[in-house]
């Protein structure tokens, strides 16, 4: 038998690989590969989170409502781990897969030595041949998905500079070998083929897709908006106005395209990290274009809290046409409902 342990990177396309298996965890079965999910969940795809979760002093709070209701509400990491990685040993041996695929980004964190001490134990416990993949994605590709990530909660950015992975994948090193395999993933494209082609052969014809319509990146616009209003108003709902900036808006012709950093913001990022000369010479993982012999970035220049005007190309008459196309829309809106009560009240 055969283990493949997926570690992220976060933001690396993770989601959509998870997503990829769930839905196709009945066709991969009967082609003897297992993606086990102890208790199905409603809310969307299944993802092995508690693998990370338990392995840590995490306070509860870090475990989301799902989990503590698979759990029975149990909120010692210790003992969440054990029943959590109980479930997943019953559907091994119920099914006697040939290979069992696990895919946890929230693993990609530094791993304390009694942390991967619980993690391989137990992984070679299910008595398989072991791989642990990490796919990590450029210095400003993470950076500029981080941005994005950060505006959900604040509109305090953090300022450009190096993107670490070896205090990460040093950790994981140190835990398992050279069963650590590590692919630098540029993307676009599609790493559900690439983690088929190159961990589990034979998913593909069991059944293994990529999700046709994967989400939409924001726009440098959508973000800007975002950024303006937090701060203005002080609101930390980021999360909720992006769902409501991103309503379709018919008039706007074509619309936004995915946000991209400024070209002189991105190469300072990625001559800022050193750590991608690392994954390189370490793991042969090479991003395709990498400025790898040109002389280290200064220190950055802009302001310590940039905005995201400083960092991205932002078209400005288009910022002002997607807040005048909500406006419009909210005022139609009203007017059909001021309309309604009054046909309400007449009648």
């Amino acid at each position: 038998m055969r283990v493949i342990l997926h570690i992220g990177q976060e933001r690396a396309d993770a989601a959509g690989l998870q997503a990829a298996f769930t839905a196709a965890a009945g066709a991969l079965l009967r082609a003897g590969i297992l993606y086990p999910i102890p208790r199905r969940t409603a809310d969307g795809p299944y993802a092995h989170t508690l693998l990370g979760t338990c392995l840590d002093d995490a306070k509860p709070g870090k475990l989301n409502r799902t989990q503590h209701r698979e759990l029975n509400d149990i909120f010692r990491p210790e003992e969440a781990f054990d029943q959590y990685g109980g479930l997943i040993e019953g559907l091994v041996r119920a099914h006697r897969p040939e290979t069992v695929v696990l895919s946890a980004d929230y693993l990609f964190r530094p791993v304390s030595e009694t942390a991967a001490t619980r993690l391989r134990r137990w992984l070679l416990g299910l008595r398989g041949d072991l791989s642990v993949a990490a796919y990590v994605r450029r210095p400003s590709a993470r950076y500029l998905s981080g941005l994005h990530q950060r505006l959900r909660v604040s509109p305090a950015l953090p300022a450009p500079g190096p993107v670490a992975y070896r205090p990460v994948l040093e950790a994981w090193r140190a835990g398992f070998g050279e069963r650590l395999k590590v692919i630098a993933w540029d993307g676009p494209g599609d790493i559900v083929a690439d983690f088929a082609a190159r961990f589990v052969p034979g998913a593909a014809e069991a059944g293994l897709r990529a999700d046709a319509a994967p989400a939409a990146a924001p726009s440098a616009e959508l973000m800007a908006i975002l950024q303006d209003f937090m701060t203005a108003t002080g609101s930390a709902q980021g999360a909720a106005v992006e769902a409501e900036l991103q309503a379709p808006l018919p008039r706007l012709g074509g619309g936004p395209e995915a946000a991209r950093l400024r070209p002189e913001v991105a190469a300072h990022i990625d001559r800022a990290s050193p750590d991608a000369g690392w994954l390189r010479d370490m793991f042969g993982a090479v991003f395709e274009a990498f400025p790898y012999d040109a002389p280290a970035a200064p220190p950055w220049a802009g302001p310590e809290t940039p905005r995201v005007c400083d960092l991205c190309v932002v078209d400005e008459g288009l910022m002002r046409r997607i807040v005048y196309s909500h406006l419009d829309r909210l005022l139609r809106n009203d007017r059909k409902a001021r309309a309604a009560v009054r046909a309400r009240d007449a009648a």
